[in-house]
């Protein structure tokens, strides 16, 4: 029996030597028990056992991990979809091929990329990206109740998550979307007091404060009047 124990050892000995050696100066792709095994810069023991790029680097022309690239630093099109350090980030053509956000995505205060915004969600005002925002138009501003959402600018309307420019006078409408001093019935018209300008072809409502002239020139009158009822 102590024979036998002697002989599984060896044997269990030997195995371990075989795979020890097996592994050693591992390079990439090759099978892993441990990182250590790996000898290429920047490779790890992944998952499936073999070795691998680790998650700050990338495989690049295939020859090579080297890091990551930051925002706003040069890449190489058509290299490794994952040379950006930031997962929202790709190798766009601005100017010249550099890690930037995906469409849809935006550069924050942190300096990283973040979703874009849907209308009426909480936005960030002490952030200065002007694209936080997920439409043109759009901004992030008070709801009135202080609170910050991202809404449409003063001259547009909103319709599906979307900001549209406000209808003209004269213009087939829906509720809330005319200019400014008008109001939708069945086609945008100006409140009473303003008009339509310019003549030809209007874009807004003009005439703040005409209604009052009246009333005015009626009281001035009524005191001329009255003067002269009581003058002797």
């Amino acid at each position: 029996m102590d024979h036998l124990k002697v002989k599984v050892t060896g044997v269990w000995i030997l195995i371990t030597i075989f795979c020890t050696l097996s592994v050693e100066g591992a390079t990439y792709g090759q099978h892993c028990t441990t990182s250590a095994n790996c000898t290429e810069t920047g490779n790890i023991c992944g998952s499936n056992k073999n070795c691998n790029c680790s998650s700050t680097t990338f495989r690049k022309n295939s020859a090579e991990c080297a890091a990551k690239i930051v925002l706003n630093a040069i890449c190489e099109v058509g290299e490794s979809a994952d040379q950006c350090v930031d997962s929202l980030a790709e190798c766009r053509n601005e100017t010249g091929y550099k890690c930037l956000c995906k469409d849809n995505n935006f550069k924050d205060k942190t300096g990283l990329c973040a979703p874009r915004i849907a209308f009426n969600e909480t936005c960030d005002n002490t952030d200065s990206a002007a694209d936080q925002c997920s439409h043109a138009n759009m901004t992030c501003l008070n709801d009135g109740l202080g609170i910050y959402k991202c809404l449409c600018n003063s001259n547009y309307y909103e319709s599906g998550g979307t900001c549209f420019d406000r209808k003209k006078p004269y213009e087939a409408c829906g509720v809330g979307q005319c200019v400014v001093h008008a109001t939708c019935i069945v086609n945008c018209t100006c409140d009473m007091g303003y008009e339509a300008s310019p003549v030809v072809t209007p874009t807004q409502c003009n005439g703040a404060g005409r209604e009052t002239v009246p009333i005015l020139y009626i009281l001035a009158m009524a005191k001329v009047l009255s003067q002269m009822l009581i003058s002797p």
